[in-house]
């Protein structure tokens, strides 16, 4: 399942020198908030309606910890709408793609769901091989 966090250069340049991404709503709310890619513009006029220079995280939600990640009603305007939330740190490993601007977010996307490995992290210099789940079965919470 592809989900998609918004997020500024700085905070992306330090999760990946930690090895994961802890977001401001983390320690605030106890949560990253996450999205579909069906309502990733919700989130993005909500929440950071104005804000320039963001960079748009494409993540295989199948290389989460299920236990960890939660689909809850969203914040209003959006509360009758269930995001993902993800109740931890979000690792560098997940992330499958990095878009530098709305422009460039559907290419991110699509190159991530056609299994490019193009902007995809590695660790230790290793590329890591994307897993596909068996058709009809789910990770995580209903």
């Amino acid at each position: 399942m592809r989900l998609l966090h918004i997020t500024t250069p700085a905070a992306w340049a330090a999760a990946q020198s930690h090895g994961a991404l802890e977001a401001d709503s983390l320690p605030a709310q106890g949560f990253i908030h996450l999205s579909t890619p069906a309502q990733v513009c919700l989130a993005a006029d909500t929440h950071y309606q104005g804000q320039f220079g963001l960079v748009l995280l494409c993540i295989d939600g199948d290389e989460l910890d299920s236990d960890s990640l939660r689909f809850e009603a969203g914040s209003p305007p959006n509360a009758h709408l269930d995001f993902p939330h993800l109740y931890g740190p979000l690792p560098v490993a997940a992330v499958v793609a990095v878009a530098a601007s709305a422009a460039t977010a559907a290419a991110a996307v699509a190159a991530a769901d056609a299994g490019s490995h193009a902007g995809r992290p590695t660790l230790n210099g290793h590329t890591r091989t994307s897993r596909k789940r068996k058709a009809g079965t789910r990770t995580g919470p209903r």
